[in-house]
Formats: C-alpha cells, sequence, structure tokens
C-alpha cells in the first residue's frame, strides 16, 4: 500500500487529502481512494468505489431513490466551517450519519430503514432494498484487456 500526503484533491469538496494505493489482488488493478475520510463519512460512501456502505448501490442512485439533495457550501471559507463543525461533532458524539439535516435514513441499518419507511410512508427505502447488492462483484476488479 502506498500512501501519498495531500496527493489528490477530493472529488466532493475540492480539499487536498492523503490518497492511498494499493493492488486489491494478484492479478487486480491498483485502487485509489477518490474522496477524502471526513465527505466519505458524512455521505456514508465507500472513499474508492463511491457506493453506498448500507446498500452496495451508487451514491446517485440512493439519493433519487430517498428523494435526497445534498449541497455542500460553495464558497472556500464555508466549506471549511462546515467541515470543521462535522469534524467537531464526530468528536464530541462520534456519530456523523445526518450533518445535512435531511437524511436520517442514511447510516442507519437495514431493520431499521425497513422500520422507518413504513412509519413514514417512504417508498425510497423499499425500493433500495430491492435494489440492494447482497454480493460483491469481483470482476469489477480485473485487469483490462
Amino acid at each position: 500500500m502506498m500512501k501519498e500526503k495531500y496527493g489528490k484533491e477530493c472529488k466532493i469538496c475540492n480539499r487536498p487529502f492523503t490518497v492511498f494505493r494499493w493492488c486489491p489482488g494478484p492479478k487486480a488493478r491498483f485502487k485509489k481512494t477518490e474522496v477524502c475520510q471526513s465527505c466519505a463519512k458524512i455521505k456514508n460512501v465507500c472513499q474508492t468505489c463511491l457506493f453506498d456502505l448500507e446498500y452496495g448501490l451508487p451514491v446517485e442512485v440512493r439519493d433519487k431513490a430517498l428523494r435526497l439533495s445534498q449541497q455542500l457550501p460553495q464558497n472556500d471559507v464555508n466549506r471549511e466551517y462546515f467541515h470543521q463543525q462535522i469534524e467537531q461533532n464526530a468528536e464530541m458524539e462520534g456519530d456523523i450519519t445526518a450533518p445535512y439535516g435531511g437524511h436520517q435514513l442514511i447510516g442507519k441499518t437495514l431493520s431499521n430503514t425497513a422500520a422507518a419507511s413504513s412509519s413514514s410512508g417512504g417508498g425510497g427505502t423499499d425500493l433500495l432494498l430491492k435494489l440492494a447488492r447482497t454480493a460483491p462483484y469481483y470482476r469489477r476488479n480485473r485487469p483490462h484487456i
């Protein structure tokens, strides 16, 4: 595994972050982190593939099914302040599952989301449960021919 401090800009917040690069298997391509750790925790996604950690779906599909619109601050100063607040909340509470305030369903267990969707009448989580990947897709890691 290779580590490069401040190697790239995060694709979500445009802040520099530490890039990790590794080879997951003997005949696999190298993988690397694409987003910073704080953005991955905020959005509950994998740093490498940008898939939702709970459902295994691309984050765009998840957000459209749950009808979420997450906007980061556009100004550099506001963006830094936003991330400082998130990091302070993470230190104090240890949980940053809903910093945007609009997606309480993200970061919870599947049983909790099913109960929440039936009580709130949201069909988005039912759709996500149907689309959710239950097994990993390893063919994606194979080298290009």
